[in-house]
C-alpha cells in the first residue's frame, strides 16, 4: 500500500473516531434529560469542553502525522485517539475536576508527540543514549523514596510533585526499560555470544528496578517489568523456555508480597473471595462486579449508570464504568480496539528494517497488551488488583504521556518499514 492510500485510509479512520467521540459527547450531554424523561432539564454543555480539548489535540496531531509520517501504519493513530477521547469523556463524566487535569495532560502529551514527530533521528537517539535514558529513569524512581508524595495524602509515596502536577516515574520507566532492553539485545546479535553475557547485565538492571518498585510497595508494576523482560528474552534469544519463567516469577512475587506487604495481602484475599467482606475491604471489587453485571448486553447508556459508586472508578476501575454504561457490546468493541493496536504493533515489529526497531516495537506491543489485559482482568475478578492503569483511558497524566509516546515510537518504526503485514 503506497503512502497516498495509507493517508486516505488514515483520514477516513480518524473521521470515524471523531464521529464516535462527538456522538458520545452528545449522549452524555443529553443524559440528565433522558434519565428523568423530561425536556425541562437543560443540555449539559460542559461535556463539550473535554471534546474540544480532545479535538484540538487530536486534529492537530492527525495533520502532523499525515505530514511527517506519510508511510506509517494507518490504523494505530485513529484507534488510539478514539480510546483517548473515550477515556477523557468518561473521566470528566465521573469527576469533572479530574477531567480538567486529564485534558491538560492530554494536550501536553500531544505537544510532546508533535515535538517527537519532527525529530527524524528520534529512534537513533534512543538507541545511542540508551544508558542515559535508563539511568535517568532509575534516578527518578529512586527520588520517590526520599521526596515522593501521594496525591491523596496517605499511602505509598510513588509520585513527584512539580508545580502542583503529580508525576509518577514508574510510568515512563516502563518505556525507558523497553528502550534499554531493545537496544542492548540488538547489540548482542553477534556470533559466539554466550547466553550468560547476553542476559546478565539486563538481569541486574531488572533486579535493581524491581527492588526500587518493591520498596514503594508497587508489586503490580514490578511484576509487569518481569513479564516484559521475560517476553523480550524469549524473542531476542529465540528460546521458548523463558516463557515458563513468567508464571513462576509471578507466583513467587505474589507469595513474597503476600507475607511482607499488607496491601498485597489484602488484594490477594479479596481476589480469592471478593464477597468475604463486601462492605469493607472487598467493597471495591464487589461493587465493580455488580456494576459490570448490571450493564448487561447494551448497558445503561452513556451517562445513565452509577459508576461513581465504585471507588477509584476513574483510574483502576474505568473499565467497570464503561461496562456498566455500554454493556457487553461496548466492552467488546473496546477489547477489539486494543487487540487491533497490539496486532498492528507486532506486525510493525515483524516488518521493521532494524533489529532495534523490531525489538522495541515488539516490547511496546507487549507493554500495551499485558497492562490492558491485567487491569481488565482485575476488574472482572480474573486477576488480583494491581494498581496499573488502562492505557489511554484511565485517569493519570504520567500513564497517558507514556502511552502516547509509546505510540509515537510505533508510528516512527512503521514509517521506516516497507509495508504493514496485515492484509487490507
Amino acid at each position: 500500500m503506497n503512502s497516498q492510500t495509507k493517508t486516505a485510509r488514515h483520514s477516513r479512520l480518524f473521521i470515524y473516531a471523531t464521529l464516535f467521540v462527538f456522538f458520545y459527547t452528545v449522549a452524555l450531554s443529553l443524559a440528565p434529560a433522558i434519565r428523568v424523561h423530561s425536556t425541562q432539564i437543560g443540555f449539559e454543555w460542559q461535556f463539550f469542553i473535554p471534546f474540544l480539548g480532545w479535538f484540538l489535540g487530536a486534529f492537530s496531531l492527525n495533520h502532523a502525522v499525515n505530514r511527517y509520517l506519510p508511510s506509517r501504519d494507518p490504523w494505530i493513530f485513529p484507534s488510539v485517539m478514539l480510546l483517548s477521547g473515550w477515556g477523557l469523556l468518561t473521566v470528566w463524566r465521573l469527576y469533572p475536576s479530574l477531567g480538567q487535569r486529564q485534558v491538560i495532560w492530554f494536550l501536553l502529551g500531544c505537544l510532546l508527540f508533535y515535538i517527537g514527530l519532527r525529530r527524524k533521528e528520534l529512534i537513533t537517539l534512543l538507541k545511542t543514549y540508551k544508558y542515559i535514558w535508563l539511568v535517568l529513569g532509575l534516578i527518578l524512581i529512586a527520588l520517590t523514596i526520599w521526596i515522593g508524595v501521594n496525591p491523596s495524602g496517605t499511602g505509598p509515596t510513588r509520585w513527584l510533585n512539580a508545580f502542583g502536577l503529580y508525576f509518577q516515574p514508574s510510568e515512563p520507566l516502563k518505556l525507558l526499560i523497553l528502550v534499554y532492553l531493545a537496544a542492548f539485545f540488538a547489540d548482542q546479535v553477534r556470533p559466539n555470544a554466550s547466553l550468560l553475557s547476553t542476559i546478565l547485565p539486563t538481569l541486574i538492571i531488572i533486579i535493581i528496578t524491581g527492588g526500587l518498585l518493591m520498596s514503594q510497595r508497587d508489586l503490580g508494576t514490578a511484576v509487569l517489568f518481569l513479564a516484559f523482560y521475560t517476553l523480550m528474552l524469549s524473542v531476542t534469544t529465540n528460546s521458548r523456555k523463558f516463557l515458563w519463567i513468567i508464571p513462576i516469577i509471578i507466583i513467587i512475587a505474589v507469595v513474597i508480597g503476600y507475607f511482607t506487604i499488607d496491601i498485597v495481602k489484602t488484594r490477594v484475599d479479596i481476589w480469592l473471595n471478593p464477597w468475604l467482606n463486601p462492605s469493607g475491604s472487598s467493597y471495591q471489587i464487589a461493587q465493580a462486579q455488580i456494576a459490570i453485571a448490571s450493564g448487561g448486553l447494551f448497558g445503561a447508556g452513556p451517562g445513565l449508570g452509577s459508576p461513581g459508586i465504585v471507588p477509584v472508578s476513574v483510574s483502576d476501575f474505568i473499565f467497570t464504568a464503561i461496562a456498566e454504561e455500554t454493556g457487553l457490546l461496548g466492552t467488546s468493541a473496546l477489547l477489539l480496539i486494543y487487540v487491533l493496536i497490539v496486532i498492528r504493533g507486532i506486525n510493525i515489529a515483524i516488518d521493521s528494517k532494524t533489529t532495534f526497531g523490531r525489538y522495541l516495537a515488539f516490547g511496546i506491543s507487549m507493554f500495551l497488551a499485558l497492562q490492558s489485559m491485567w487491569i481488565i482482568g482485575a476488574n472482572l475478578g480474573i486477576f488480583p488488583l494491581s494498581g496499573v492503569t488502562l492505557p489511554f483511558m484511565s485517569y493519570g497524566g504520567s500513564s497517558l504521556l507514556t502511552s502516547l509516546i509509546a505510540v509515537l515510537l510505533l508510528l516512527k518504526i512503521s514509517s521506516n518499514s516497507s509495508a504493514v503485514a496485515l492484509p487490507d
